[in-house]
């Protein structure tokens, strides 16, 4: 069923879910929150002629997401991990606090399975991306309000990998002191991409990346660049994500020299 949009006002304020979180009838109403332009424009081109009505509000950024959320809540908050730059892992807990009966979907179209990691232990209840996460999007808020857990499909295979060998997340991980792009950076330069390389993936200048891997190297203590490329493989190894990248990280078979 077609998504409707609504603005702040009586109409939205007094609108209220009928999602009793175990299955949906023809009489669903499911409200959505919406921080981030890519996550809006997608479902509003969303024609999907069965599942709830669809009650959305957009949001022009994280405060007045919060704001929106403590007068009146939301079934599931759809957040784009992108949106106004760093700093979204402590928009995601506040949302937690503020809000808690909330669920969280976290979309980032151009991001990895890291940033899914740390989404989920902000408190997200769902993970979505790759390169058709547009097309995947209904089925995801449709999880998520369910009280379900959706894991795009890189995600689901290291968490499974990580039950199999009986092993936690590294939450005090060094690597939590590192942005969104250093990480990206350094899953980059893990992966034995030269700088250049890493610049042009990125869409970045090679200034730009060898400053992030110099503030890499300074937030946990290496002494060189080579230092840095060793600690990412050793990472994503770790990780269970050091093997050829798969479908939804599609690089250049090549690797340039820095």
């Amino acid at each position: 069923m077609p998504c409707d949009f609504t603005e702040t006002g009586d109409a939205a304020d007094s609108a209220r879910s009928s999602i009793d979180h175990t299955e949906f009838s023809p009489e669903s109403v499911l409200r959505v929150c919406i921080v981030g332009g890519a996550v809006r424009a997608a479902l509003a081109s969303d024609r999907t002629p069965a599942g709830p009505r669809i009650l959305a509000e957009a949001a022009s950024g994280r405060e007045e997401a919060l704001q929106r959320l403590a007068r009146k809540g939301a079934d599931v908050l759809l957040f784009e991990t992108g949106m106004d730059g760093d700093g979204w892992e402590s928009f995601l807990r506040e949302v937690r606090e503020i809000s808690p009966a909330t669920r969280i979907l976290a979309v980032a179209p151009q991001a990895h399975a890291i940033t899914g990691l740390r989404a989920l232990q902000a408190g997200a209840h769902g993970y979505l991306s790759g390169e058709n996460w547009s097309a995947k999007l209904r089925e995801a808020l449709e999880t998520v309000a369910q009280n379900r857990l959706y894991l795009t499909g890189r995600l689901n295979d290291h968490l499974l990998r990580c039950a199999l060998r009986e092993e936690a997340w590294a939450l005090g991980s060094p690597v939590d002191l590192l942005s969104d792009r250093e990480l990206e950076v350094l899953e980059k330069l893990g992966r034995r991409r030269g700088v250049r390389e890493v610049a042009l993936e990125l869409r970045l200048s090679v200034k730009t990346v060898e400053t992030h891997r110099s503030n890499i190297a300074r937030k946990l203590g290496l002494d060189s660049g080579a230092a840095v490329a060793e600690f990412g493989a050793a990472w994503l190894a770790g990780q269970g994500l050091g093997a050829p990248v798969a479908q939804d990280d599609p690089v250049s078979p090549a690797t340039a020299a820095t």
